[in-house]
């Protein structure tokens, strides 16, 4: 049987409107509790909330490259809902976030079934194996 693993792919640092913490202070709060970590960034937050709080997650996969330290951004999804697509850090992760949040962004007039359906089949051309 396989193993359980532990972790949270939503969590906000200093760097958004809703956290506190930075990176390294939720990694060694948390690290005792988690097999894995997932910081997640607002779309709608300030420009440089993502940027400053992805220069954050590349520093701390230096520091600590036994834990898997993901990236994600937390997006208001064409439907009533918001969303976050998770990738691994190789799959040019931070570049394909910006580009579902240019594309497709509620809050910019991206909405309904058909936008949602083709945010996702955008997701599944570039987000599969290359």
């Amino acid at each position: 049987m396989g193993k359980w693993i532990k972790g949270d792919l939503h969590v906000h640092t200093h760097n958004c409107n809703d956290g506190t913490l930075s990176v390294e202070e939720i990694i060694s709060r948390s690290r005792s509790y988690l097999d894995f970590i997932g910081i997640s960034g607002h779309s709608y937050d300030t420009p440089d909330c993502m940027e400053g709080q992805y220069a954050e997650v590349v520093q701390a996969r230096k520091d600590h490259p036994e834990l898997p330290i993901f990236h994600t951004a937390e997006q208001h999804f064409p439907l009533q809902r918001h969303t976050t697509f998770v990738t691994v850090p190789e799959n040019k992760e931070f570049a394909l976030q910006r580009q579902l949040i240019r594309k497709f962004h509620r809050q910019n007039g991206h909405v309904g079934r058909e936008e949602a359906c083709r945010e996702l089949e955008f997701v599944k051309e570039n987000w599969g194996e290359e």
